[in-house]
């Protein structure tokens, strides 16, 4: 799965935008103009930014025990490659930033009908809409293009493409603490008959819980785990399971088919250091990608401008690894 990681509805701190990818992903292509010369360019070392909020990394690639990534802008731009079963890290030739294949998407046209597109922005069709949608922009569809999702306030429908016809009607969750709850997210369609759905939970948070295409809950994702812009921090780890960023530090993976099996994991190992000054310190861990089989999970952070987690998930112990640091400037 990948997407551009954009300020939620309700977030009250600044979320940095990153261009993320995906395992398979194609290499990005060097830089235009004095290509052979910027595709040379490479760094032994990284300046931290002094920017509160420094650029942050882009074009993620993880592959196995691989991760490409690149940061920065013109002269300052680099790009790094991570061996993560060898702790190894090189700086490799520059490349320019790739544009992400948009996901599966709803647009509402103004003949009151919705525009399907597939991943990758094909195939698409129409479906003709029941009504007014209030919220066209967390209208949701599935990567087949069966399914569609349109929230209402408090209520979620979701229809069978083929037939136009209400599959599931969800009702949010009742002891929600948050005033004024709404469906503000579109839901992951991340099984056959399986989805991890949103609904307001603080301000700046949602609560997930998995429910079958019929409506039925099966699970909710974690213990006290909230989090923030999830559809934009949710990822496909293997098999059926999901990755999903916490309001914080923390990251719950789940397996939507065996919703039981879920776990927790606190990431603030990987907070660079040293810390910004305590006033614009707001202590928000930036996850840009995460990949990972059963047994260990990759995670590449925005961490000014970035750090690699290797969790070991039978054990929890969380590895950290950076680009080499230049010294501080006299």
């Amino acid at each position: 799965m990948c997407a551009f990681l954009v300020v939620g509805p309700r977030t009250l701190s600044l979320t940095l935008c990153a261009l993320v990818g995906c395992s398979g992903q194609p290499n990005p292509q060097p830089l235009s103009g004095s290509a052979s010369e910027a595709a040379l360019r490479t760094k032994s070392c990284i300046t931290r930014s002094s920017e509160e909020y420094a650029p942050s990394a882009d074009s993620v690639a993880i592959s196995g025990d691989d991760v490409k990534l690149c940061f920065g802008v013109q002269s300052d731009r680099s790009c790094w490659r991570f061996d993560v079963a060898t702790k190894q890290v090189k700086s490799v030739p520059v490349t320019s930033p790739r544009p992400a294949p948009p996901p599966a998407k709803a647009e509402a046209r103004d003949d009151g009908t919705l525009k399907l597109c597939g991943p990758g922005g094909s195939p698409c069709r129409s479906f003709a809409t029941p009504g007014l949608i209030k919220d066209p922009p967390w209208v949701g569809v599935s990567d087949d293009l069966s399914t569609v999702a349109i929230p209402d306030g408090t209520t979620l429908r979701v229809y069978e493409v083929a037939s136009g016809q209400v599959h599931a009607t969800i009702h949010g969750w009742p002891d929600s603490p948050m005033l004024g709850n709404s469906f503000a997210y579109t839901p992951t369609f991340a099984a056959p008959d399986r989805m991890i759905v949103w609904y307001s939970w603080t301000p700046v948070s949602e609560q997930g819980r998995i429910l079958d295409r019929s409506g039925k809950q099966l699970a909710i994702i974690g213990k006290h785990f909230y989090s923030m812009d999830p559809d934009r921090h949710t990822w496909h780890v293997h098999g059926t399971e999901w990755a999903i960023k916490g309001e914080s530090s923390e990251i719950a993976t789940v397996d939507v088919e065996h919703p039981s099996a879920s776990s927790t994991y606190d990431l603030s190992a990987l907070f660079a250091l040293p810390r910004p000054p305590p006033e614009s310190d707001h202590r928000m861990l930036e996850v840009l990608a995460v990949a990972g089989t059963a047994k260990r999970l990759v995670i590449v952070t925005g961490e000014n401008p970035v750090t690699i987690g290797v969790l070991d998930r039978d054990t929890k112990k969380l590895e950290k690894l950076e680009p080499p640091r230049c010294p501080p400037p006299r």
